[in-house]
């Protein structure tokens, strides 16, 4: 889970390097391939619409009343997309929640829906 909950912390200092010069970082887990078995499916991939500061795919309606208990699956947590300017306060928010919720460590899913349900 602290690997996990590292990602918009990488993905922020990515943003710093900007080796390419670009406006838009994209995180897409390695083991994305275990969760998306049909290869055809990751053509959704191609389609995202790079237009927001931060965009998080959310896949139910639905926030867990428990989120330090179980995983809530509100977002996949395995591709997200955050724009220069959004990549740092994506990581400062993401880690004031975690700092609130220590010594408990949950799924980045859950603190993004944490965040969510602070900051809708």
């Amino acid at each position: 889970m602290f690997i996990q909950n590292s990602k918009p912390e990488w993905v922020f200092k990515a943003s710093e390097l900007n080796p390419f010069n670009t406006d838009y970082f994209v995180w897409v887990d390695f083991g994305l391939s275990h969760v998306i078995k049909n290869k055809d499916n990751f053509n959704i991939l191609k389609t995202l619409k790079l237009s927001h500061d931060i965009c998080l795919s959310a896949i139910t309606d639905t926030i867990h009343p428990f989120l330090l208990d179980r995983i809530c699956w509100r977002f996949a947590g395995g591709v997200f997309y955050v724009s220069k300017n959004g990549s740092k306060q994506f990581y400062e928010t993401c880690k004031v929640v975690i700092e609130r919720v220590i010594p408990r460590i949950t799924w980045e899913v859950n603190v993004w829906a944490l965040i969510e349900a602070s900051k809708p």
